[in-house]
């Protein structure tokens, strides 16, 4: 009876029916006021500009230069996400405090990538020049004997031709145009660290991990003024840490000269017969009496003669064999690589013949000293 008697008494007195009863109350709104609080680094410096939104809603802002920021919501189940470029982000239940203070911890995992500077390596946030990098494995399946055939198209900006079509012949390589008249316009080759004077002809494909090429005038800074014209940084393979390889690759191709390519020529016959109408028309246009040589009166008599570009020109083998040999332990790390290149001239009695050897060894003998060979 006391359960109808507050229930006809008056609708105000609702809430407590329901707690007489024993039934678990459900706010009919939400309770919103105002939630602040201010944003630090670890070293309580405030950090300006960063983004504070409450979970699943809309609702946003940005810290001021005090750190500080103000939002209004329901602040008994508000959740605060607060992000900022460089940190990692947080989220922070607010449980009705009146103020909150939040510190920020720094992201430097995307921050602190690499990029290999001839002897060293240097963040790539703190690099002001202008890098491209390639790794061979991109460019693999390629068969030619060059590294310089292989990177054509590969670099943005850099010029690759082939200035000549002797076999084996040296790239030409352009980064930041032509700047010298008789001092040369090639780049400084640095290979594993040491700068080259040899190209990069002389460097099996295949013994190659990756290339990088360095275009802006900072890289003077670490090469002085034989990188004026820009510096190609080549990684050879090295072993890697607790693996084994053996690895054999080969391949072998003939290239030859199409009749497209040939120069269109007359035999001995048209030959004969074009110069005995020369004679004649000369004779009968241009007062010419001499009537027409007896080598060329009977052009019939004259087979088909010999077709230079056949005797000149053959078919070229380019044959490849490469051997790779790596195996790396804690403290020791070694990498052989045998490689023989041979490639015939489209011309008779040309070609270009190549045996290399390389071998890289890593020792860590303490934890700050390494010895390479």
């Amino acid at each position: 009876m006391l359960k109808q008697f507050f229930l006809f008494r008056s609708r105000a007195r609702l809430a407590v029916l329901v707690l007489l009863c024993g039934l678990s109350t459900v706010p009919l709104y939400a309770q919103q006021g105002r939630i602040a609080g201010r944003v630090t680094d670890a070293q309580d410096k405030p950090l300006t500009g960063v983004t504070v939104s409450i979970k699943g809603t809309t609702q946003g802002t940005v810290t001021n230069e005090s750190g500080a920021f103000q939002l209004t919501g329901n602040r008994s189940t508000a959740v605060l996400v607060i992000t900022y470029v460089g940190f990692q982000s947080q989220e922070v239940p607010v449980n009705n405090s009146a103020d909150i203070t939040v510190k920020l911890e720094r992201g430097d995992a995307k921050l602190d990538e690499v990029v290999v500077l001839s002897y060293g390596t240097q963040k790539k946030r703190n690099l002001t020049g202008s890098v491209s990098t390639i790794n061979t494995s991109e460019v693999k399946d390629m068969p030619v004997n060059n590294i310089g055939q292989k990177l054509q198209g590969k670099f943005p900006g850099v010029q690759i031709n082939n200035n000549t079509g002797q076999p084996g012949a040296n790239m030409s390589f352009r980064i930041r145009g032509a700047a010298s008249i008789s001092a040369g316009n090639g780049p400084l080759i640095v290979v594993d660290g040491f700068p080259t004077t040899s190209g990069l002809e002389t460097i099996s494909p295949n013994e190659i991990e990756s290339i990088t090429i360095l275009k802006d005038a900072s890289a003077s800074s670490l090469y002085g003024s034989r990188a004026a014209n820009g510096v190609i940084l080549v990684t050879t393979r090295q072993a890697k840490d607790g693996r084994k390889s053996i690895d054999f690759s080969s391949y072998v191709g003939v290239a030859k000269v199409t009749d497209q390519g040939k120069p269109d020529l007359m035999n001995a016959q048209e030959f004969a017969q074009f110069k005995k109408e020369w004679y004649e028309d000369a004779g009968r246009y241009e007062g010419y009496t001499g009537g027409v040589p007896a080598v060329y009166q009977n052009p019939a008599s004259y087979t088909t003669g010999t077709n230079w570009s056949d005797i000149l020109l053959q078919d070229a083998l380019t044959q490849d064999y490469n051997l790779s040999l790596t195996s790396g332990v804690k403290d020791l790390k070694s990498s052989i690589n045998l490689n023989y290149n041979r490639q015939e001239g489209a011309i008779l009695n040309t070609y270009f013949e190549r045996f290399t050897g390389r071998s890289n060894n890593i020792y860590n003998a303490t934890d700050k000293l390494t010895l390479g060979l």
